[in-house]
């Protein structure tokens, strides 16, 4: 029996449109497949290096240790500037939002202007505050001011309705990327790595959690970045020369302490800290410290590994 033409062509339209429908499914099949593993590969992981020295978060608190400059606070313990400003509500203006929301643009303007002049007086080390930098550089000049303008709300306003007046609190940070380190540090030429170090400066490392320099009973006063001498007079450390102002670690290079049971609760912190008794401080900002030429001489390794301990949260100083 002869069947028409037309039927013959219909059946091997309809054989291919099975196989390829067959063929899109198992293609189908297999890229979800593909997919998954690819999802689950361990390359997706973080790689650490070989030799690793884990950042530590900050473990100092608030009002600790506060500098008060001008109508500001500086608080070395939450690393932060604090300054307030006022503005007052047109009480002739008939609309009340405009009012206030130009009240706290004048608010603002005065609490950024505030926060300046107490940005300005933050030691940077014992003979040195921001200002002389500012002075010296126009460029800093420029940072400082790009980081003032660039604070952010401390707490809601405050209005005072009886007062007619508005109340905005700024804040900057000290140490955070951004904030006034970043804007005043000038970083050495330091390209050494921690795969650079010897065999021995990575087991020492290992070996010691932290470095304390403990200042009790001398007056030392908090700064950005402390320099350290022997008693000698010998620059040891200039601690503003390690600062890598790229490093999402560094956000306190040196962390003020009261006591070492903050470091001794600390699982990070407390295996076999080095405590190193600052002799006398120095500089006109009393900013700067002097240790002993017998510590100097037992601790000279640290000049090579000092900048790691820095910008891993691992340096301290104690006041009290």
């Amino acid at each position: 029996m002869k069947y028409p033409t037309s039927n013959i062509k219909y059946q091997k339209a309809g054989s291919c449109l099975f196989f390829l429908l067959a063929f899109s499914f198992v293609f189908c099949v297999l890229s979800c497949t593909t997919k998954v593993v690819v999802s689950q590969s361990p390359a997706t992981s973080p790689v650490l290096p070989e030799f690793y020295l884990k950042p530590v978060a900050p473990i100092t608190g608030p009002d600790y240790a506060v500098d008060t400059i001008g109508v500001g606070k500086v608080d070395w313990g939450t690393g932060s500037i604090k300054a307030k400003g006022t503005g007052v509500l047109d009480p002739n203006n008939p609309n009340k939002g405009q009012a206030r929301v130009m009240a706290e643009r004048t608010a603002i303007v005065d609490a950024q202007r505030n926060l300046l002049e107490t940005a300005k007086g933050v030691r940077i080390n014992g003979e040195t505050q921001v200002k002389d930098f500012m002075t010296q550089s126009d460029i800093i000049f420029s940072r400082v001011d790009g980081v003032v303008k660039g604070a952010r709300l401390a707490s809601e306003p405050k209005y005072d309705s009886a007062m007619g007046t508005v109340q905005i609190e700024l804040e900057i940070s000290l140490y955070d990327k951004k904030g006034l380190s970043d804007a005043v540090a000038q970083p050495g030429v330091t390209t050494k790595t921690l795969e650079d170090l010897t065999p021995q400066e990575k087991e020492l490392l290992q070996k010691y959690s932290s470095v304390v320099f403990d200042a009790s009973g001398t007056g030392l006063k908090p700064a950005l970045f402390p320099k350290i001498y022997d008693e000698n007079g010998n620059l040891l450390f200039d601690t503003g020369t390690y600062v890598d102002t790229t490093s999402e670690y560094g956000k306190r290079v040196i962390q003020y302490i009261k006591s070492l049971d903050r470091i001794l609760e600390n699982s990070d912190l407390k295996n076999n800290p080095i405590i190193i008794k600052i002799k006398e401080i120095r500089g006109k900002l009393d900013g700067d410290i002097v240790i002993s030429k017998e510590n100097a001489d037992k601790y000279k390794w640290l000049k090579d590994t000092f900048k790691f301990l820095l910008n891993a949260g691992r340096t301290f100083i104690k006041l009290l």
